[in-house]
């Protein structure tokens, strides 16, 4: 004899008692219903369930728009990282409830900017005649996007119907605020944000340390060496080491960078979490007059040296590092090379992860009389062009800062990362029949035939 269980604690069948009548809407309240027939677009609250004891058709005149969901907090889990998704076992164990996990909100904790739930669960057949979305809304300024939503379709009979569903991951905001995006129905977590560009390197200063510092991002980068009163310029910093401080006569070395591809804007550098990539050693950044830039992945530009006549600072290497400060005379300081578009560090492999935001510029090394150098502009976030996933913003948002000219003489501050993009939702299909073949943009879980009437004879109905 088949099992029953009372859902959630409740007495309520999985299909409902018919107790509303017939509906011809889904709106801000649960509904127990005869029959679903929608007559006009409808923007459910998200949350809802719909229980029917005969047939749902989801047609009418528009689109089926829900409301935003919520997430949950993110409480001491890094702001850079991608937010993380409830499993799809413990989705299917709370299906016909109130209790469906909530995935995680974007990293400036934004828990009103998800995607969110839908249940409709019907002894009948469900018809889909009406464009469904359940995506997550536009992500707040300076923050990652939202995950995906949930749409849970269960049927007795046949889910038939060819009309679009999306429950796609809201793309990032598009400004460097160094957030990971939220986590998704589909399982899968947001997009990191990006890596930051690093700091310029300073020029003479009898007040202490004046370098440039490192943009945050999911890879922080390194700051800019300082340099003393009466010194020649300071290095720029690089991904891996900070840039060399000065006191005496000789201009500040930009740091060397160790752990990027040799040639990175030759093919991607993707780091995938718990892969260890191989890294070959970069150059690091002259100390001479106008030191040269490091090179072979983002060596600083070196500082100007003390020759006794004004000597400019070397500019940035590649990878967003930063550039030197000019020597105390005088002299240009050195500009932040651009952030790559190439440099990233992806969250998941998976089509359904969030994408990660673009790499920060460097900063621009600074000068004591002169200019200061010209921060490096962010990189463009990642678009793997997969529509159901978020793609991360650009790095663009924030450039590495000039050199100061003033009396503080300082280098510039490395541009953060972008934003990541939010991951993409879910759709749960399960009845003995499936004919649907609309697209669906997120992922698609169906369970059919033996397999649907196993899991529906866990639930009275």
């Amino acid at each position: 004899m088949a099992s029953t269980k009372e859902y959630s604690g409740t007495k309520t069948p999985l299909f409902g008692t018919g107790a509303g009548g017939a509906a011809t809407g889904i709106a801000s309240s649960d509904l127990n219903a005869t029959t679903i027939d929608l007559t006009s677009a409808q923007t459910p609250t998200s949350g809802v369930i719909a229980r029917a004891t005969g047939a749902v058709a989801l047609s009418g005149s528009g689109t089926i728009a829900v409301g935003v969901g919520q997430g949950q907090a993110r409480g001491s889990f890094p702001t850079t990282h991608g937010g993380l998704s409830p499993k799809l076992g413990a989705i299917l164990s709370a299906i016909g409830s109130k209790g469906i996990p909530l995935p995680m909100v974007p990293g400036g904790g934004n828990a009103d900017h998800m995607g969110g739930i839908l249940q409709i669960l019907a002894k009948g057949n469900i018809a889909v005649g009406a464009a469904i979305t359940v995506a997550a809304p536009a992500a707040h300024s300076g923050d990652g996007g939202g995950g995906g939503g949930l749409l849970v379709l269960i049927s007795n009979g046949t889910i038939s119907g060819s009309s679009a569903i999306s429950v796609a991951g809201a793309n990032a905001s598009d400004t460097a605020g160094a957030k990971g995006g939220g986590g998704g129905y589909s399982g899968e977590p947001g997009g990191h944000a990006g890596v930051g560009g690093c700091g310029g390197g300073g020029s003479a200063n009898d007040a202490g340390d004046n370098s440039g510092s490192g943009g945050a991002g999911i890879i922080a980068g390194k700051e800019g060496g300082y340099a003393l009163n009466a010194a020649p310029g300071a290095g720029g910093g690089s991904l891996d080491n900070a840039g060399e401080n000065v006191s005496v006569t000789a201009g500040g070395a930009g740091g060397a960078g160790d752990k990027i591809l040799s040639n990175p804007l030759a093919k991607p550098t993707i780091l995938v979490p718990g892969v260890k990539p191989t890294f070959s050693t970069a150059t690091v950044g002259g100390g001479g007059d106008g030191g040269a830039a490091g090179s072979n992945g983002g060596g600083g530009g070196g500082g100007g040296e003390n020759t006794g006549s004004a000597a400019a600072g070397g500019n940035g290497g590649d990878c967003g590092s930063g550039g030197g400060g000019a020597n105390w005379i005088g002299g240009n300081g050195g500009n932040g090379a651009a952030g790559s578009a190439f440099l990233y560090v992806l969250s998941s492999q998976s089509v359904y992860a969030g994408m990660p935001g673009g790499q920060g510029g460097g900063g621009g090394g600074g000068s004591r009389v002169a200019s200061g150098g010209t921060g490096g502009s962010g990189a463009a976030g990642i678009d793997p062009f997969v529509a159901s996933c978020g793609n991360g913003s650009g790095g663009d948002g924030e450039v590495g800062e000039a050199g100061n000219v003033d009396a503080a003489r300082y280098g510039g501050d490395g541009g953060a990362g972008g934003n990541g993009g939010g991951a993409a939702g879910m759709v749960i299909m399960i009845a003995p029949t499936i004919t649907y073949n609309g697209t669906v943009t997120g992922r698609l879980v169906t369970i059919t035939g033996a397999d649907a009437m196993e899991f529906l004879r866990g639930f009275s109905y």
